[in-house]
């Protein structure tokens, strides 16, 4: 079987992220009991602009629109300035009792990018990279708040700050991110 980019991108990112955990359990996830099961074979996920997408709509209470599957909206500032909307790649994500693992990408096929959160309360991290720029968080830089986590999915949202992005020129200091995702089977 022969992994794309995208995929493998995905897979090197989510190992950084468990290899790097900050060993804090600071998460206030409640996981899910149920037992894991294979998520279902899945197609192509298709991005749902909102109506009113210039305003913010990752408010309290409100969901972002990403399709059926979910996605997470993030933003960068400081140090590294970039924000998006990708949607969640179920097949390139899993679930155990108690914690997901999420990979998220553009919609378009051209996209490179991939956001890689894992919500294991024992190692809670995120990694971003695009091919230019490599980000990596955890407690106590990140504070994760985690909505609900079951084998439904996994809705929250998670800001960090003081974060350090590797780039062809070396380091950059003084990243702050805010993200909002909902992930759902």
């Amino acid at each position: 079987m022969k992994l794309g980019p995208v995929l493998m991108a995905t897979l090197m990112l989510a190992s950084i992220g468990a290899g790097c955990g900050s060993g804090d359990d600071d998460s206030d996830a409640a996981g899910g009991t149920s037992e894991s099961e294979a998520a279902p074979e899945q197609t192509s996920p298709q991005v749902a602009e909102p109506e009113n997408a210039g305003a913010d709509n990752a408010g309290a209470g409100d969901a972002v629109e990403f399709g059926d599957n979910g996605g997470i909206e993030f933003t960068f500032s400081g140090g590294h300035e970039e924000s998006g909307k990708f949607v969640w790649i179920p097949v390139a994500s899993s679930f155990a009792p108690g914690w997901w693992g999420m990979s998220f990408t553009e919609a378009s096929a051209e996209g490179a990018a991939v956001f890689a959160l894992s919500l294991d309360p024992a190692n809670t991290n995120f990694s971003f990279g695009d091919g230019e720029v490599t980000i990596f968080g955890a407690a106590p830089q990140c504070s994760f708040n985690i909505d609900h986590q079951d084998s439904s999915g996994a809705s929250g949202s998670l800001d960090c700050s003081d974060l350090t992005a590797i780039v062809g020129s070396g380091m950059v200091a003084g990243i702050s991110l805010s993200a909002t995702f909902d992930a759902r089977q």
